[in-house]
């Protein structure tokens, strides 16, 4: 929970304190890697939000029923949709603030079920990397740590 770092922020308002992903933080231009080998499913922006995503991209994992997104990098990207992706390539980069949401350089990564991806389909608006304290349960189904798909190096 983040509840104590949004306090009196645009977060008070809906009290969506609980963090669904893993934010890694590193300088701009630090390149980022796919630690497994997956597919480019959707890439998408909401450059120049403020306290947006930035650019995003999600991959289908090829040895797990997981889709990744990683959101706040720069709009520069080695892949397109369709593209096979092989285990350690790297696919861009940290974004600056003014294309990452205009936040602190770094990467948000977040697991998606297959269930949550479809979901996020039929809604793309739905899809945070927050939720409530009400939300938790369904928020652990829907989106599993990430952890287990990535490493830092």
């Amino acid at each position: 929970s983040r509840n104590v770092v949004w306090a009196g922020s645009y977060m008070e308002e809906t009290r969506a304190f609980i963090h669904l992903g893993v934010d890694i933080n590193a300088p701009v231009g630090t390149e980022v890697a796919l630690d497994c080998a997956g597919e480019v499913i959707r890439i998408d922006s909401d450059t120049p939000e403020k306290h947006g995503w930035g650019t995003r991209i999600f991959f289908k994992l090829h040895d797990a029923p997981i889709v990744l997104l990683y959101a706040h990098l720069d709009p520069v990207l080695r892949y397109v949709v369709g593209d096979q992706v092989k285990s350690d390539s790297i696919f861009g980069t940290i974004g600056e603030s003014s294309v990452n949401g205009y936040w602190y350089p770094h990467t948000h990564v977040q697991a998606l079920t297959n269930e949550a991806y479809d979901a996020f389909l039929k809604n793309p608006g739905s899809l945070d990397g927050y939720a409530t304290s009400n939300d938790i349960a369904q928020a652990a189904r829907w989106y599993p740590d990430p952890i287990r798909y990535i490493r830092l190096t």
